[in-house]
């Protein structure tokens, strides 16, 4: 039975959308190795959870990756464990199609692995129990092909007849939009991987011979599992996604991160353990990421009478203003330590901030020029920049070199930010370079100060500040008005100690005196150790952007910064996974500018008891943000938030959880009087009458 755990009002309809589950390892509580791993007693209950909520998502059908057991052919165990999983699977209420993995028919013929490759009897008995290993799932628009990588290179039958249908099948899907599923990776590094002694990869010639009629059929998307991590590159056009596991993450993958090992020496990573919902729409596929936690109760997910709010990814969020400034390179590559399964040291991709930004929904990144020029960062920038992120570039320079402009012409740019060290305001001669050049590669042209000396409280030396004071704006517009000279856009920057909505504020009321400053963006430290402190900021200055239209916020760090000099936390630990702040920016972006107001906005503050609190009025909508407070709610806060005009349909969004409630004014308020939700909270209304 339907528990409704999704909130999924933000979504436009799909042509097509499934659910994809990757390494599900359904095994028995008590199996071997729960004594070594004390997380393998948890993959039923984790898999138990993963088909309730599939459940929940309706999907048209469902895709497994492989690996549908923790066992493997031969052993014992392996078929009652099989068929016990395939009965668990009937909760999905959903017809689902299986990707043969290493411990459904065995491992890829390679004398280093730990288990047996395919054996006739293996693959014969799964084929019963499943299906036949390749074939297509058609759609009216889409030609879905599913195939057996555990075959290939063995020179078998088998693997002659699934290469003739595949080849065929692609000819006949040929003009629609062909979507590719193995468990396998192609490659993890890059194409050139050694595959002898990798347990990760398809070896030669079975690895060329897919990229070749990847690129000859023009497929839209690659899809793999058996990692248990997610990384994300491109293939020609195609995107090419490795699949994590809602089971356990793979232990070795944890160098990747400048952070001590995640529990059981990297097996148990929590927060990077879930299932995907795919939806093909007229435009683009939208790959979505639902955190399961390694959680085994829906209730302790999502709490009723609480939903899960389901947000748009960057590509669709095109009037989002949110932005992150990259201080850390976006991805870096680490070889991993020859252990079991490997023989090899495999070289991997850090992929995370990559994905999390996309799920995140921003829509923008301020990263340094340099970046361009490095192969390794610029090829993960472009995959960025194709999934619908726009690029801020930043430079700090004295002039205009040949060599920037040849980065600039050969570069994604949607604006450059031409950062002027120890000054207000760049030469005459270079601005009017700047503004050429902006012209004849079409990009906007931002201006950033870098002035040393501002003082933060404990802190022994001043710091350098990177963007405009209030009153420095107004001079930079006196200047600019004297040269003759309009600015596309000019950065302020948001002091620590300084709050957002008041900054915010005064520059709204000042920004239409600005006749040579079209737009100014916004950058946001979150200065704290304290997570709570950051999440009030980071809500306050997102919710007061949709003042200032057009505009962009960058907030910064994206990442831990753990061993500096300044040290703070950011959306992501050191592990890369989520922080609330990340979770709170994901859910208000997408609540506030999904379907942003086509007029102009009003905001004023409030104090609810002991909750500060603003009110966000538009077109069709009236939202109030309150702050976090560790207070209960009263009898007479409860009347004072009714009198601040919430009417209508209503919802009442946890931002730090991501969960949503939808009722009227009187079950809001008997939900606030019995949660201990210490915010920050929006509640919105949304009615005509705004």
């Amino acid at each position: 039975m339907s528990l409704e755990l999704f909130d999924r009002s933000l979504h436009e309809p799909a042509l097509l959308e499934f659910a994809l589950v990757a390494d599900s390892h359904f095994t028995e509580a008590k199996s071997k190795g729960s004594k070594e791993f004390p997380s393998r007693a948890k993959q039923k209950g984790r898999a138990e959870m993963v088909w309730e909520l599939v459940a929940d998502l309706k999907p048209e059908f469902v895709l497994h990756m492989g690996d549908v057991v923790q066992e493997y052919p031969g052993v014992e165990e392996f078929r009652e464990s099989f068929q016990a999983a395939l009965a668990q699977m009937q909760a999905c209420n959903s017809k689902v199609h299986f990707v043969a993995g290493n411990h459904d028919v065995g491992d890829k013929p390679d004398l280093t692995m730990p288990t047996h490759p395919v054996e006739k009897e293996s693959l014969e008995w799964f084929h019963q129990q499943c299906g036949r290993s390749w074939y297509a799932i058609e759609k009216p628009e889409c030609h879905l092909i599913i195939i057996n990588s555990q075959i290939l290179n063995t020179g078998s039958e088998d693997e002659k007849a699934q290469q003739a249908w595949l080849e065929q099948e692609l000819e006949k899907a040929n003009g629609k939009r062909i979507f590719l599923f193995l468990h396998l990776p192609l490659y993890l590094g890059d194409r050139n991987d050694e595959a002898l002694g990798h347990y990760d990869v398809i070896s030669e010639p079975a690895r060329s011979t897919l990229l070749e009629l990847v690129k000859k059929y023009r497929i839209e998307l690659i899809g793999g599992a058996h990692v248990h991590f997610a990384f994300l590159d491109r293939i020609e056009g195609a995107r090419y996604f490795q699949f994590a596991s809602p089971a356990f993450t793979r232990p070795g993958f944890g160098y990747l991160f400048q952070a001590p090992p995640p529990p059981e020496r990297g097996r148990d990573d929590r927060d990077k353990l879930g299932i995907y919902l795919i939806r093909v729409l007229a435009d683009r596929t939208d790959v979505h990421f639902i955190w399961t936690s390694g959680l085994n109760q829906a209730e302790q997910w999502c709490p009723p009478p609480f939903k899960k709010l389901l947000t748009p990814l960057s590509a669709g969020q095109a009037s989002s203003p949110l932005g992150i400034s990259l201080r850390q390179p976006l991805s870096s590559t680490v070889e991993i330590p020859i252990g079991f399964p490997n023989l090899v040291r495999p070289k991997i991709r850090n992929d995370y901030p990559l994905l999390l930004l996309l799920e995140s929904g921003t829509r923008h990144v301020r990263v340094p020029l340099t970046d361009w020029d490095d192969p390794f960062q610029s090829k993960r920038l472009s995959v960025l920049s194709n999934e619908g992120v726009e690029m801020t570039v930043t430079t700090l320079a004295t002039d205009l070199s040949e060599k920037m402009r040849g980065t600039l012409a050969q570069t994604k740019v949607t604006c450059l930010e031409w950062q002027i060290a120890g000054s207000l305001f760049p030469e005459e001669k270079t601005l009017k370079e700047l503004v050429e050049l902006s012209q004849n590669l079409h990009f906007e042209l931002s201006l950033a100060p870098v002035i040393p000396g501002e003082i933060f409280k404990g802190k022994q030396h001043p710091r350098t500040r990177v963007g405009y004071t209030l009153d420095e704006l107004s001079e930079l517009n006196q200047k600019l008005q004297q040269t003759d000279i309009s600015l596309d856009r000019a950065l302020c920057r948001i002091h620590a100690e300084e709050s957002p909505a008041e900054i915010i504020s005064q520059l709204t009321s000042i920004l239409s005196s600005f006749e040579k400053i079209q737009k100014v963006d916004l950058t946001v430290e979150l200065p704290s150790l304290n997570d709570q402190v950051n999440l009030d900021r980071a809500a306050e200055a997102l919710f007061h952007i949709t003042a200032l239209p057009g505009a962009r916020i960058f907030f910064d760090p994206l990442v831990d910064m753990d061993r500096t000099m300044d040290i703070s936390h950011g959306l992501l630990d050191p592990l890369c996974n989520p922080r609330d702040t990340f979770t709170a920016l994901r859910t208000l972006n997408a609540v506030l500018f999904t379907n942003p107001s086509k007029s102009p906005v009003r905001t004023e503050r409030i104090q609810i008891g002991s909750r500060q609190g603003y009110i966000l009025t538009g077109d069709s909508f009236h939202h109030i943000l309150l702050l976090s407070s560790d207070e209960p709610w009263s009898e007479s806060d409860l009347e004072s938030l009714a009198q601040n005009g919430l009417t209508g349909a209503q919802k009442l969004y946890h931002l730090a959880k991501g969960n949503v409630f939808t009722g009227d004014q009187k079950e809001i308020a008997s939900l606030l009087s019995k949660e201990e939700l210490t915010g920050p909270l929006l509640l919105s209304s949304f009615n005509p009458q705004y």
